[in-house]
């Protein structure tokens, strides 16, 4: 951690040398098939949802995870994400497991007892993401717990989910129960739901990675972008 904290964040170190995607490593969805409804059991069959449940509420002065704020009807987040897997699962009598990787301390309790009443009728499958260790800026050392408690500690961000996933045993039990697919989105974005086009198409193209994006508006401050660079896509977080 003291070594990367000292090289600093990565940095383009030739601006002309980025360029946006080419048509070649992007699909428009509009072109894609969608399967006939006959074949989505089974295409639901093969996937698992993982929602990034992480975050909190801090940007509207809440301390609760973020996927537990009412959104509409008295329903948070989190019902409303259980509610669209149910609606599938009753459609066309499948299960389909939702995973949640939530913060120690910040989220993980809280969001256990709002899925309390789901559990019976859900697969839910909570796991906590990892722990880092804070350190004062400049003098390099670390908090102390003793003295500091749980802030001492701050979760590393969505890119511990690899890490985690493994090592909690969730992809071989993925794999043992024959899920080839893992969609990933943001506990809090609603728009993110299973696309058969999308499921289908993956699964035919055996691709081991599909993005989903959508045209950015003046609001989408947050979040990277895409570019391309010797010929490789990569991510630019400003």
């Amino acid at each position: 951690m003291v070594k990367k904290y000292r090289a600093g964040p990565a940095r383009v170190t030739r601006w002309d040398s980025l360029r946006a995607p080419d048509a070649d490593h992007l699909l428009s969805h509009s072109s894609l098939a969608v399967p006939p409804s006959s074949a989505l059991p089974s295409l639901l069959r093969r996937v698992a949802v993982c929602k990034l449940n992480g975050g909190l509420g801090t940007s509207m002065g809440c301390r609760d995870p973020k996927s537990a704020l009412i959104v509409r009807d008295g329903q948070s987040f989190l019902d409303l994400t259980v509610e669209q897997l149910l609606h599938l699962q009753d459609r066309h009598g499948v299960r389909i497991p939702l995973l949640l990787m939530n913060s120690f301390y910040y989220t993980h309790e809280k969001s256990q007892r709002l899925l309390r009443d789901y559990r019976n009728r859900l697969d839910i499958r909570s796991f906590q993401q990892n722990r880092y260790p804070r350190f004062r800026e400049g003098a390099e050392t670390f908090l102390s717990e003793k003295e500091f408690g749980r802030d001492a500690w701050y979760p590393p961000g969505h890119g511990d989910f690899y890490t985690c996933f493994q090592d909690h045993g969730l992809l071989d039990q993925l794999i043992q129960e024959g899920r080839e697919i893992l969609f990933i989105a943001n506990a809090d974005n609603l728009g993110a739901v299973i696309d058969p086009a999308l499921l289908s198409f993956m699964i035919r193209e055996e691709l081991p990675f599909l993005m989903e994006m959508t045209p950015k508006t003046p609001a989408d401050v947050k979040g990277g972008t895409l570019y391309q660079e010797n010929g490789k896509l990569k991510l630019l977080e400003i």
